[in-house]
């Protein structure tokens, strides 16, 4: 730039003017440009916010509309309802005292009582403006033809031509009919020929495509009740005596109702009575869903939708053979472990709904599962019953464990891990390992431990064959196995041998079932 500037102007040709002044003119455009660069990103910059802040105002909006209707806000969680038809074995029919077709109906009559006949009303035509004016025309008329009239009727009389118009009379119309109302009576007898009385008889017919429907109450056995019933019909003509036809009978003895069809002669039999109970959810539902912080079923996460939420909750109803059960798990993440609420819900035929929530317990897979899977790769087969399957992990627990006294007690997930690494630890150890196996193999199971007695000890208790059953893998110096058995087993050498080695809090834990699956020596 120095040398530039020595330079006399007039000695420089016009390619050397251009060549000294590019520089400044590449560096004024190159400023330019990046002005133009600058605010074409400022521009882009503003179109993004005000994007974002109108999405912002729309979900203000969505939610505001939504409070205001007294409903939550659209969730991205779907709802999931799984659902499952239960045969309900139990249900079963009082016994019908009085069928249907143990009742006579005969001697079936139709009278007309009554005829009565609407007859039409006759209009008289009506007197115009126009007529009477024409009216009064011809009076004026015949007045002036008077004379002309008399000597023409003179001149007809001398003749002897008859001038007289005939005229012929007119017959009277006879009346239209409106409408024929008959009134008719049917009467029948029924007659009770079982050995039971009837509390109530309905019998339903049809006459001419009028519906009759005849009442009888308190009907003994072999008695005869003789029925009745009036009714209209209306037309324009004339019709002959209608027939009665018996088209349904229903007999109502204590409970039941036995309806006789006569059209296809079938017979059936109900409850004579509403149904007004609703259907019984029971198993791992409310209470009975979880212990302490511990739910009975647990669902790992990728056991979304093949996971049977029915296989520990059934369903009854006092009168239908068949329930559906429904579940409703869209408050339940399964991609997050923790404890979930479901809600179980089930409707009969009569309208009647319950309602129960349940607890479960989601897991997403871990290394823990991983090492539990590969252990009942080996020891379980998928198509073996619950008692197997955890006979086959308590054998394997009490084998694969040595006893050292020491365990990590900080979490039942670390110890289960630090059991099957390596194989030694406590009672606690015992217990975590089990819980592990039996867990991953789909036994519900809960944490047991002693609250007198010297020291601590954890155990498991597994539910198999519909029950709760005390499972402890820890090796005792009395000897013993502890696969399965029952509170009565347990107690009994807690009491004897054990040395008050099993004392739990009774009322806070499942009773286990009074049937024995297995013994301890």
């Amino acid at each position: 730039m120095e040398e530039h500037a020595t330079i006399s102007a007039c000695t420089l040709t016009k390619r050397e003017k251009w060549e000294l002044h590019l520089p400044l003119m590449t560096e004024k455009f190159l400023q330019s440009s990046m002005w133009h660069i600058k605010k074409q990103r400022r521009v882009i910059n503003e179109k993004k916010r005000m994007k974002k802040a109108a999405i912002v105002l729309a979900a203000t909006m969505v939610f505001s509309l939504f409070s205001e209707a007294g409903m939550a806000a659209p969730q991205t969680v779907q709802a999931a309802t799984y659902q499952k038809t239960i045969k309900n074995k139990s249900v079963k029919k009082p016994e019908v005292l009085v069928r249907a077709d143990e009742v006579k109906v005969f001697s079936i009559k139709v009278k007309e009582v009554d005829k009565q006949i609407q007859e039409a009303e006759i209009k008289q035509p009506e007197t115009s403006a126009d007529t009477q004016i024409s009216t009064e025309e011809n009076t004026q008329q015949e007045e002036e033809t008077t004379e002309t009239t008399e000597i023409t009727e003179t001149a007809r009389e001398n003749n002897s031509v008859e001038a007289i118009e005939n005229t012929q009379e007119t017959e009277p119309q006879k009346p239209e009919i409106a409408s024929i109302t008959y009134r008719y009576k049917v009467s029948l007898n029924v007659k009770n020929k079982s050995k039971a009385d009837i509390r109530k008889l309905v019998l339903t017919g049809k006459s001419d495509g009028k519906t009759l429907t005849f009442t009888a109450k308190n009907l003994k056995a072999g008695k005869t009740v003789s029925l009745s019933k009036s009714f209209e019909l209306t037309g324009k003509t004339e019709r002959d005596l209608p027939e009665f036809q018996c088209q349904k009978l229903q007999v109502y003895a204590k409970g039941m109702v036995s309806t006789y069809r006569y059209a296809s002669g079938k017979l059936s039999s109900d409850y004579a009575t509403p149904d007004k109970k609703a259907p019984v959810i029971s198993g791992f539902v409310g209470k009975n869903s979880y212990n302490g912080n511990i739910p009975y079923q647990t669902v790992y996460s990728d056991q979304e939708k093949t996971y049977d939420y029915f296989k520990y909750v059934g369903v009854k109803d006092n009168r239908d053979a068949k329930v559906t059960l429904k579940v409703d798990t869209s408050k339940v993440n399964f991609k997050k472990k923790g404890t979930y609420t479901i809600t179980y819900m089930a409707e009969d035929k009569a309208g009647n709904v319950s309602k129960k929530t349940a607890k479960i317990a989601v897991r997403v897979n871990d290394s823990l599962d991983q090492m539990a899977d590969t252990v009942l790769g080996r020891i379980i087969k998928k198509d073996w019953s619950n008692q197997k399957k955890a006979t086959a992990i308590y054998n394997y627990t009490r084998g694969h464990i040595a006893y050292t006294g020491n365990s990590n007690k900080s979490s039942w997930e670390k110890e289960a891990s630090n059991g099957l690494r390596y194989g030694r630890g406590d009672c606690f150890t015992y217990y975590c390992v089990s819980r592990a196996l039996l867990t991953r193999a789909g036994i519900p199971n809960i944490e047991v431990t002693r609250v007198q007695g010297y020291g601590h000890h954890w155990w498991n208790m597994a539910y198999v064959n519909g029950g709760f059953y005390h499972f402890d893998t820890c090796p005792r110096k009395a000897g013993g196995r502890f696969c399965l058995v029952t509170d009565a087993q347990l107690k009994h050498y807690s009491a004897t041998v054990g040395g008050r080695s099993h004392i739990w809090a009774y009322n806070k834990k499942p009773k286990s079932p009074k049937n024995v699956l297995s013994s301890i020596f």
